[in-house]
């Protein structure tokens, strides 16, 4: 794989240079996923500890922790969709 392919491609046309850029991201959205999953069961395990041994407030936490990590990891895969399309020396 080129630096052209991952980094995103320039071209030239008739319209003169073109810039396409995306970001770099080190996780696929299965691993993302899988990631947030494993990160949810962990805080409902540990909320299940604490509500096993009469500390039964802890788990609506836990719900709430799980499901703002969810969301904090799909803003992030929405924002990784996003694609720039610029031309080079134009001031934005």
């Amino acid at each position: 794989m080129t630096d052209e392919s991952r980094s995103g491609a320039i071209a030239s046309g008739a319209a003169g240079l073109r810039v396409k850029t995306r970001r770099k991201c080190s996780i696929s959205p299965r691993g993302c996923a899988r990631m947030s999953g494993a990160m949810a069961a962990t805080s409902f395990g540990i909320g299940a500890g604490f509500a096993a041994g009469g500390a039964w407030p802890i788990l609506p936490f836990a719900g709430l922790e799980a499901a703002v990590l969810v969301a904090a990891f799909c803003c992030d895969g929405a924002a990784r969709a996003i694609t720039k399309r610029s031309k080079p020396g134009r001031a934005r």
